[in-house]
């Protein structure tokens, strides 16, 4: 059975486990398996698609646990086929005995069917061919995002010019905010202390708090 990029790896031995015990039932149970291993690699293991998607197994999606919608439009399609087929004969061979007409609906059956496993094998294709372009697209955009944030942490410190700082060392971003938060004192001191409707008043006490913040 076929898991890889269909379920979760992690999820994958309950998936064959949970199918095995589905085929086991399907005998009546493992006490009427005579040889465990060819059951297990004949039988047991082996994927039963009912429609042309690869995710199908006995009509139900081993990803999801639910009926495979797939069935379900290949039963609505042959359905069709067998009401269209056998009108069309009967429209191109009214006059023929009834065992040409079942054989040439039969033949014409046989060749939809044909048809229509190619035209599902070329949508597998196409989807499978989106999914590789989608991965590659992810990929891509991963790499350029590693580059991006490589080429940061390279990034020389804007204050000093120490190389593979990230754009700011320790030491400059410690510098930093050691000044933001005597801003913060000094703001906080003036809005205390001076008269906010006296600019001249307000100017000094900055000055006197930037020169010496101790004393604010």
């Amino acid at each position: 059975m076929v898991l890889s990029g269909i379920v979760d790896p992690a999820a994958a031995p309950q998936v064959l486990a949970n199918r095995l015990v589905d085929r086991l039932r399907e005998v009546g149970g493992e006490a009427l398996v005579r040889d465990p291993m060819r059951r297990l690699l004949g039988r047991g293991l082996v994927q039963r698609p009912a429609c042309p998607d690869r995710r199908c197994d006995d009509g139900i999606r081993p990803d999801t646990g639910d009926d495979c919608p797939s069935c379900g439009n290949v039963i609505h399609i042959r359905r069709s086929l067998r009401a269209r087929v056998p009108a069309a004969v009967e429209a191109d061979m009214p006059y023929a005995l009834p065992a040409e007409r079942r054989a040439e609906i039969g033949r014409r059956l046989r060749e939809e069917y044909v048809l229509e496993e190619q035209r599902a094998q070329l949508r597998r294709t196409r989807a499978e061919r989106e999914v590789a372009q989608r991965r590659q697209a992810i990929a891509r955009r991963r790499a350029l995002e590693e580059d991006v944030q490589e080429a940061r942490r390279q990034a020389a410190c804007a204050d000093c010019g120490l190389p593979g700082s990230a754009g700011l060392c320790p030491g400059c971003s410690y510098r930093r905010r050691t000044e933001e938060l005597v801003r913060e004192a000094v703001d906080l001191a003036v809005a205390v202390r001076a008269d906010l409707s006296d600019a001249t008043s307000v100017a000094e006490l900055i000055r006197q708090c930037e020169r010496t913040p101790a004393r604010c």
